[in-house]
């Protein structure tokens, strides 16, 4: 196989979800995932990225470091995030997927409860849906 072909079959996908957010946009189902597109993970970081817009994430999250409603997510994956009950943890896998499914367990210091939790209370079915969760996750793992 070329070295290219997965960098095409990339592009492919990339345009079939942008696609598919443009039939499908936020508000009305979506058609599920594919098991085999939602292998590899440089296709769950392009979903993730379509999924991120399309629900609507961009509207709290910056993805270039700057301060908004929510943590920046650049560079966060891996970093070391104070709540705002003191501790410190890292921003693993684990804890990226808690804070999306369950924002209100650990909160960041400096950022409110109760914001994210109602705001994603009408797409947490689509978020837990096929392989949503995990792309979500490799996106905000991508941003360095």
């Amino acid at each position: 196989m070329p070295k290219w072909t997965p960098l095409l079959l990339l592009l492919g996908l990339v345009i079939l979800l942008g696609a598919t957010y443009a039939l499908f946009p936020p508000g009305r189902a979506t058609p599920a995932a594919s098991p085999t597109t939602a292998a590899t993970p440089g296709t769950l970081v392009a979903q993730g990225a379509v999924l991120f817009h399309q629900f609507k994430c961009d509207t709290c999250h910056t993805v270039d470091g700057s301060r908004a409603a929510g943590p920046t997510l650049k560079g966060l994956a891996g970093s070391t995030v104070t709540l705002d009950t003191g501790q410190t943890v890292t921003a693993d896998t684990q804890y990226l997927r808690r804070s999306i499914l369950d924002p209100d367990s650990q909160v960041p210091k400096g950022y409110s409860p109760d914001v994210m939790s109602p705001a994603i209370n009408d797409i947490i079915d689509q978020i837990e849906a096929d392989h949503n969760l995990d792309a979500l996750v490799a996106y905000i793992e991508s941003l360095k």
